[in-house]
C-alpha cells in the first residue's frame, strides 16, 4: 500500500484498516481543524526532516496519535499522512462556510486594517464566519478577514485558469501548498479545488485519479 495515504505503522493503523494491514494497535482517530496556513507536515516527528506536503488552514486532519508536540495522521483533504506540529490543529471548530478567493488574507485582530495582525491565510482556506463588521468577518478563531477576500463554499469558481494565474510569481517549493510557495502538483491541486473538483495530492496520484492520455499527434 502506498504509504503516503495510508495510516499504517508497524505499531499503530488507523482502524478502517484493520483487515489490510498488521499492527500493533488500531484506532479510530479523531478530527482536528488547521489552524496554522501552511503547516508542514512531515514523514517523520523532526523539523530537519524533509517537508512531505503542507496543510492549508481550515483542513481536517484525523489523529491518530498525539504525542511529544507530534499529531500523527492524516489530511482528509487529499489522505495525505505524515507528522504535524500539534499546536498548528485545534479540535472542536464549527464546519467552514466560505473559503479564501485572494492568492494571501491577513488577519486581523481587530476589523481595522490599521490594526495588528496575526498571520495570513492562503487560497482555498476555509472558515466559519461568525460576525460581520462592516468590510470584515470574523471567523470562529476570533480573527477578522476581509470580506472581499472570502466566497461561499456553495457558490466556488470555475475559473481554474484564473486561480492558477494568481501563483504567477510564488515561487516554487518542494511539498509547499501555500500562497508562500508552491510544487507542480499542488498548483494543479489548489486551482482543481477551487472548481470543486478533488484530486490527489502528488502527480502520479493525479494521473491515476483524473488524468486523461492525449494523443501526441
Amino acid at each position: 500500500m502506498d504509504r503516503r495515504i495510508t495510516p499504517a505503522r508497524n505499531d499503530l493503523a488507523a482502524d478502517w484498516l484493520r483487515d489490510h494491514v498488521k499492527a500493533e494497535q488500531y484506532v479510530g482517530g479523531a478530527p482536528r481543524t488547521v489552524i496554522h496556513d501552511g503547516a508542514p507536515l512531515y514523514f517523520m516527528p523532526d523539523q530537519n526532516a524533509g517537508l512531505e506536503s503542507q496543510l492549508i488552514y481550515g483542513e481536517i486532519f484525523q489523529v491518530y496519535e498525539d504525542r511529544d508536540g507530534w499529531c500523527w495522521g492524516q489530511n482528509l483533504t487529499d489522505s495525505y499522512v505524515g507528522y504535524v506540529p500539534t499546536a498548528y490543529l485545534e479540535a472542536d471548530l464549527p464546519a467552514p462556510d466560505h473559503q479564501v478567493v485572494a492568492l494571501r488574507s491577513h488577519l486581523y485582530v481587530e476589523p481595522d486594517i490599521k490594526r495588528p495582525t496575526a498571520g495570513t491565510i492562503s487560497i482555498s482556506a476555509r472558515v466559519k464566519v461568525v460576525d460581520v463588521s462592516g468590510s470584515f468577518c470574523r471567523i470562529a478563531t476570533g480573527h477578522w478577514v476581509h470580506s472581499r477576500h472570502l466566497i461561499c463554499l456553495e457558490y466556488g469558481t470555475q475559473d481554474i485558469v484564473g486561480t492558477a494565474i494568481k501563483f504567477i510569481g510564488v515561487p516554487y517549493l518542494w511539498g509547499g501548498r501555500s500562497a508562500e510557495g508552491v510544487d507542480c502538483s499542488s498548483l494543479v491541486q489548489i486551482a482543481l479545488a477551487m472548481a470543486g473538483v478533488s484530486v490527489p495530492r502528488d502527480s502520479d496520484l493525479q494521473e491515476s485519479a483524473v488524468g486523461v492520455e492525449v494523443p501526441m499527434d
